[in-house]
């Protein structure tokens, strides 16, 4: 078995999006989300503790039978990317690990992610196996409403991730199309490097 040193120093690579370095961390291990999750809350402030989250996984193919694939975390310039159907079958256990439940009830931190976020959302997109998960997020905003606030452009009430990026000038976007399949020129390896 590898020690969980190892794991956190395997687990780290730093990103490259739209020309700044994001230290992400991707884990399968109960103690790497552990380790990814003390280094998000130590990026908080207590003035402005918002918290970007999403998920990918294969629904759009119709896959439902391992769940959401991938929940990402993301404080200012770091990432958490959390391989959820892997943690599970690894660690054999079933259900959210403590230190991530703790993280997505406290009621300190603002989550903004997709459009219709909620506990449902997150419930469908990161449950393989259809377990019973009981909590609440304590505050949750949709990037649309949140990007039609400050920007004050009504239009973009609605707006996903992916349509705000095009009304601030960025023009990034997921690896993953709707339908599952890798995007032609996206790379990993173009982006990222692991940390030494």
């Amino acid at each position: 078995m590898i020690s969980v040193s190892l794991l956190s120093k395997m687990s780290i690579y730093d990103v490259n999006i739209g020309g700044d370095t994001v230290i992400t961390r991707v884990a399968d291990r109960i103690a790497i989300v552990n380790l990814g999750i003390s280094e998000l809350k130590a990026e908080l402030n207590s003035s402005d503790s918002i918290v970007g989250i999403d998920s990918i996984n294969d629904l759009a193919n119709n896959n439902t039978k391992f769940g959401g694939d991938l929940l990402l975390l993301y404080v200012k310039k770091r990432c958490l990317i959390i391989q959820y159907s892997r943690l599970l079958s690894l660690e054999k256990v079933r259900g959210i690990p403590d230190s991530l439940l703790q993280f997505l009830q406290d009621p300190n931190i603002a989550f903004v992610g997709p459009r219709n976020i909620n506990t449902k959302w997150l419930f469908n997109s990161i449950n393989p196996g259809g377990f019973n998960w009981k909590f609440e997020f304590r505050t949750v905003v949709d990037i649309g409403y949140l990007a039609a606030k400050v920007l004050k452009k009504p239009k973009l009430l609605t707006s996903t991730l992916e349509e705000v990026e095009v009304e601030a000038g960025v023009d990034i976007k997921k690896p993953i199309t709707s339908n599952g399949a890798m995007r032609e020129n996206w790379t990993f390896l173009k982006f990222c490097r692991m940390r030494k």
